[in-house]
Parts: C-alpha cells; sequence; structure tokens
C-alpha cells in the first residue's frame, strides 16, 4: 500500500474512533393513550413544540400546561430544563431535537420523559397529571455498559461517589459531578434533579437511583451506566461524558477542535511535506539543464536577441532545412553575421540531447571548423548560434558549377 493511502486510512479511522455517541435516556408510558388528531394530542404537540423558546438561561427552567380546565382530561403538563451552566443556544437545540423525539417515539402514550445528553444535558417530560414538586420513580429507564474485574475496588470508590454527590445535592447544589481515581481508569459521575424539587425530595429520588443500581444485575459493577427517573438522573462512565462534564458550547468546541481538528490538521502537514520531499527527489534525480560544459567563450543568448537578429525567423532569411529543424542568416546589433540553427518543435531531441550536441559542438574549435558562438534555450526554444559563413558547404565546391577555365583543363 503507498504511503498516502495509508495515511488516509488513518485520517479516516481516527475520524472514524472520534465521533461522539449522543445516548438519550427516553421512556414512554403505556398505561395511557390518546387518538389521533384528539384534543390532547393536539395540545401536546403545541406545548412540547414551545418548550425550548420557553427555557431561558441561566434559569434554565419551564413548567406549564395546556388545556381548558385544570381537571380536564385534554390539559397536558410539561416540564423542560438544561443543566445548569449551558449555553443558551445548545440549550434550545438540545431541547427541540428531545421534544421532536418524544412527539415521535411517544406516539399515543399519555406521558414520557427524555434526558438528552446533546453538548449539555437537557430533560423535556409530559404528562396528563401535574406532577410539580414530588419526586417521580414510577418510570425507570436504565442503561449500562461493559463488566469489570476489580469489582472490590470499583464497588468502594463507586459507593463513596454516590455518598458524595448525594450530599452536595443535598446542601442546595443544582446538579453535581465528581471523579474517583482507579487503577485502570478514573470514575466519572453525574447527579442532578429536575428544578421544581426541593433538597429534600431531590434527595430520595437519588437515594432510589443508587438502590435501583445494586438491585439491577445488569447494572451492578458496570464501568458505566445511566438511570433515569422522571424526576431525576445519575451517570456514570470511565470518562469525562459529553452533557455532564463538557456544558458550554465553548467547552466543547474547545475539545473538539483539540480532539479532531488539530490532528487532521497536522496530518495533512506531513502529507504536504511528504509531497515537497517527493517532488525535490524528482528534480535531484532529474537536474535541469545546465551547460558547465560548454566553454566560456560560447555565450547564451536570449530569444528576443535571437528574433531581432533574424527579423523574427523570417523566411527571406532562411538558410536551409532539414529532419532537425532550419538555418537563418541573422545580424547582431554590432554588426556581425551569425548562423542560427533553430531545433524543431516536433524534433524528437531532448534538453539532454541538445545540452550534449551544444557542449560537444563547443569544444571542437578549430579554424577550419564552423565555430560554436553561443546557444539559446527558453520554452520550448532549443537554437545554437553558429559564425556565418558566406562560402556556403563543401558540396557546392565539388559538385556546383565549374568554371568554363577548369573544364577546358579537364
Amino acid at each position: 500500500m503507498r504511503m498516502a493511502e495509508k495515511i488516509s486510512l488513518l485520517i479516516f479511522l481516527f475520524v472514524l474512533s472520534s465521533r461522539i455517541t449522543v445516548v438519550s435516556s427516553q421512556l414512554c408510558d403505556g398505561t395511557g393513550s390518546f387518538g389521533e388528531g384528539s384534543p390532547y394530542a393536539i395540545n401536546r404537540e403545541k406545548i412540547l413544540s414551545s418548550l425550548a423558546a420557553n427555557v431561558k438561561m441561566p434559569n434554565g427552567f419551564y413548567n406549564g400546561s395546556k388545556g381548558d380546565r385544570p381537571d380536564s382530561p385534554d390539559r397536558v403538563y410539561a416540564m423542560a430544563m438544561c443543566i445548569d451552566g449551558s449555553d443558551p443556544e445548545v440549550c434550545s437545540e438540545c431541547l427541540r431535537v428531545a421534544t421532536n423525539l418524544l412527539i415521535h417515539n411517544c406516539n399515543n402514550e399519555s406521558e414520557g420523559f427524555i434526558w438528552f445528553p446533546y453538548k449539555a444535558l437537557c430533560f423535556a417530560r409530559f404528562s396528563n397529571r401535574s406532577f410539580v414538586g414530588t419526586h417521580d420513580t414510577h418510570l425507570l429507564y436504565s442503561e449500562h455498559s461493559i463488566g469489570l474485574s476489580r469489582l472490590t475496588e470499583f464497588e468502594e470508590n463507586f459507593s463513596n461517589l454516590t455518598v458524595g454527590l448525594i450530599a452536595e445535592i443535598s446542601s442546595g447544589k443544582k446538579a453535581s459531578t465528581k471523579v474517583e481515581a482507579l487503577t485502570k481508569f478514573q470514575l466519572h459521575a453525574l447527579m442532578l434533579c429536575t428544578l421544581d424539587l426541593n433538597s429534600t425530595e431531590c434527595s430520595a429520588c437519588l437515594r432510589e437511583s443508587v438502590g435501583a443500581y445494586h438491585k439491577d444485575e445488569y447494572l451492578i459493577r458496570r464501568q458505566g451506566g445511566v438511570i433515569a427517573y422522571p424526576s431525576c438522573f445519575f451517570r456514570w462512565d470511565s470518562y469525562p461524558f459529553s452533557g455532564g462534564f463538557n456544558r458550554s458550547s465553548n467547552k466543547t468546541s474547545t475539545v473538539m477542535f483539540v480532539a479532531v481538528v488539530v490532528p487532521i490538521v497536522a496530518i495533512c502537514c506531513i502529507l504536504f511535506a511528504l509531497v515537497v520531499i517527493l517532488v525535490i527527489r524528482r528534480r535531484r534525480s532529474n537536474p535541469p539543464p545546465d551547460f558547465a560544459n560548454v566553454p566560456k567563450n560560447s555565450l547564451q543568448y536570449d530569444l528576443k536577441t535571437i528574433e531581432a537578429a533574424t527579423c523574427t525567423f523570417s523566411k527571406r532569411n532562411m538558410l536551409g532545412e532539414g529532419g532537425f529543424g532550419e538555418v537563418f542568416k541573422g545580424s547582431l546589433q554590432d554588426g556581425s553575421q551569425i548562423a542560427v540553427k533553430r531545433l524543431s518543435k516536433e524534433s524528437a531531441q531532448g534538453v539532454q540531447e541538445f545540452k550534449n550536441e551544444t557542449s560537444l559542438v563547443a569544444k571542437l574549435q578549430h579554424r577550419n571548423l564552423v565555430g560554436v558562438l553561443g546557444f539559446c534555450m527558453e520554452g520550448e526554444e532549443k537554437i545554437l548560434i553558429y559564425e556565418f559563413v558566406p562560402n556556403k558547404s563543401l558540396d557546392q565546391f565539388l559538385f556546383g558549377i565549374l568554371h568554363i577555365t577548369l573544364r577546358l583543363t579537364l
């Protein structure tokens, strides 16, 4: 596999492993139901759709109802909140998603709730009965991750963690997070209640959460898990999970930037450096044509000078042509006459061959040989400049028209 393909695969695997999984704690009560298009259904959709706009930070809490009369069976009670410290925009976005999930998943149930960890933890609930001020544990949602090998160590730390969290909640704190260091990982935990509960009701709800943990064989001694009631929420895991430990959008953005963007930029820089190295190596293996071997008395002319000398390679100045190209007569500014051999652009002769020819011809300096004055190589043009010989070539002397006197002597 090529290096570029390997690096691309690493980028893909890194991004894939960096995705944040959002798991909502949601439950619908199937004991009561309503018909589609009924007054209760209409009231439920109206109040749930308005929750995101009604929850304002920093308070981050709203409860209300929708219906004709307090005792009407069509009246819907609803509540929504975001965890303390949430960014207002993140809170609104979280609640919009959460309420849409409730409407969709609790299709015709008369009661339901959701704890949704979207950047910042948010909560939404609806019911056909009033529930404000009293902790409610008649609906339980639980979830767990992998088991543990060091059970004794985990149990001791888990117990210390939950006792400390409930103590902080009892003292009036809205939400509490703690971290306990274990041998192989750190145990992170979050506890909070809905803001309509006082500290006594909240503590009672959270103690029931811990009790539910010890009663459930699928939860006990698990590295991570969630216990969610309509009135309180408890989560623990081996990493600082979203919604509990990264509550503001700025913090979340910073973490995501450091964890995802920076490594990708670094890998892109490495790829760029590899490309530069490959280009440099290729150039070194195929160096540009140099004329170090050309004698110093041979000059490199620029194309403009040659064009001026030959009237831009005028046909009137052409001395001859062949498979290699054309030869022109030219006149430099100092009045000296030159012969210009212009290699055809369609010629198979390459740059290296041209360089070799220039070096070879320039070395052959003799009084009986036509001397090379220089060369020109710009763009696709490859040109040799020779001394101009007015007497043409040797064949003209050997096979040309003989003078009458010479004929008579033969």
